[in-house]
């Protein structure tokens, strides 16, 4: 769980997610997530992840996104820096998909993560 997470607030978010959830953003901004580009989650952050998914909570803006098994991987790897095409070679080992085919779930994700503000591009200075 990230830091400041209230447990009990987060499992109460997460029994009221059919009211609070954010529709998914549907659009193309996956087209501007670049395979090397390195990213890294909001420090500004809260979540609960669970067998089935979790809850990211975004801190300053109080906004909730939900995401699935497959999601919550992504999330973890987040921890440190990481390009889209290592989380979906961390995807395709953990669901022996290839990993092309997992990049196609890793790029538009990233985008959602990236439009909401639960992620940010990691600066070349900073790059692993």
């Amino acid at each position: 769980m990230g830091s400041n997470a209230n447990p009990d607030l987060l499992l109460c978010l997460w029994s009221l997610m059919t009211i609070l959830e954010r529709p998914p953003i549907v659009d193309n901004t996956d087209s501007a997530i670049a395979d090397d580009q390195y990213y890294l989650r909001n420090p500004r952050t809260a979540w609960q992840l669970m067998d089935e998914g979790g809850m990211i909570l975004n801190l300053p803006a109080q906004e909730l996104t939900a995401t699935n098994t497959t999601g919550g991987l992504i999330w973890e790897e987040l921890a440190a820096p990481r390009t889209a095409r290592q989380l979906s070679d961390a995807l395709a080992r953990e669901f022996e998909v290839t990993p092309d085919a997992a990049l196609a779930t890793v790029r538009p994700f990233l985008a959602t993560l990236l439009a909401r503000g639960l992620i940010s591009p990691v600066p070349s200075a900073a790059r692993p």
